[in-house]
């Protein structure tokens, strides 16, 4: 399976497991731990938050990681796949969900000279499908590598774009511009100071250039979570961040319109203060397709959703009281 979702990066990312199970990732003091919830046996009257206890690994100055589920399988498990920055390199880690559980962490580094959080997928180019990831620079813009999965394995740095110094960034794979088997258009949401800026590329040709960053938001801090949703016939473009003056909003781009525009600030229940650093959002496999978020607020991690039918946002649910890293102090806790 193909997964164009990339949860908030940052400190937590989201996926599904076969079949039915999300899971994050999030940094903790000097490691990061990974966290999964069993859907089969899940309440969906929230009385029942049945997520695992944290399973530690890697160590360092950890302070931004992303997260997916690839392709590659062993028997019928996909593997787990994640790209995290310590201190200044970004590191790759894999975990054989077929063969003991048991994740790998890369020796090397795929770069160095890395600030903030990274974004992570695996693309449609290609037979396999390509790793591809966007990660802010110590000197400046964004750095796009990617890695052809079809041969070589070996991650290539294809491009570097926007300016100035960046702290998070965070990309998907959307239906615009899709032609062919390569599937549509990157798409990147990164923020630079308290400004947050999006950016799409092509997947052929002279669509290969990245545009320019347009300016969708400001007074936000943190990273993002992003995703393009059911909604519509194109599919709406969603966004939660946290917000400079504290707590997280929501905000959306209806893609149907022949002038697509970000729409927001809208509040969300019981998120409107406190101090938010990182969301990270799917939209799941329950009926009508609930868009659900984890966020970490005061150094917890909380969980919600917003009800398909009425829109309504539900929650937030503590599920982790331990203390969690803050970015903004590049990994020490916050």
């Amino acid at each position: 399976m193909k997964v164009l979702f990339i949860g908030g990066t940052g400190i937590i990312s989201r996926y599904y497991d076969t079949p039915d199970s999300p899971s994050k990732i999030t940094v903790c003091p000097c490691t990061f731990v990974h966290y999964n919830r069993d859907d089969d046996n899940f309440a969906r009257d929230k009385t029942a938050l049945a997520w695992s206890s944290p399973d530690s690994f890697a160590s360092g100055d950890v302070n931004g990681v992303a997260l997916i589920q690839s392709s590659f399988t062993t028997g019928s498990k996909h593997h787990l796949e994640a790209v995290y920055v310590a201190g200044d390199k970004l590191f790759g880690a894999w975990r054989n969900d077929g063969g003991g559980y048991a994740w790998n962490i890369t020796s090397a580094p795929i770069a160095s000279g890395i600030r903030g959080t990274p974004g992570f997928i695996q693309s449609q180019q290609g037979t396999v499908g390509n790793f591809e990831l966007v990660v802010p620079l110590a000197s400046g813009g964004i750095a796009h590598y990617f890695r052809d999965n079809d041969s070589g394995q070996g991650w290539v740095r294809s491009a570097v774009f926007g300016s100035g110094l960046y702290d998070a960034a965070v990309m998907i794979q959307s239906s615009i511009g899709s032609s062919g088997s390569d599937g549509g258009n990157l798409e990147v949401l990164a923020r630079k100071g308290t400004d947050l800026y999006h950016f799409f590329r092509g997947q052929s040709g002279t669509a290969l250039t990245w545009s320019a960053g347009k300016k969708i938001a400001s007074g936000v801090t943190g990273s993002p979570g992003f995703i393009q949703s059911s909604t519509g016939t194109v599919g709406n473009f969603e966004m939660i961040t946290p917000l400079l003056a504290g707590g997280m909003a929501h905000f959306y781009r209806d893609n149907d319109s022949a002038t697509p525009n970000w729409v927001g600030p809208q509040q969300i229940l019981d998120m409107t203060s406190g101090a938010v650093s990182a969301v990270s959002i799917i939209e799941s496999r329950y009926p009508g397709g609930p868009i659900e978020y984890v966020a970490r607020k005061d150094g917890e991690l909380y969980w919600g959703n917003r009800d398909p039918s009425s829109l309504e946002w539900q929650g937030p649910y503590s599920f982790s009281s331990q203390p969690c890293c803050d970015p903004r102090v590049m990994g020490k806790m916050g």
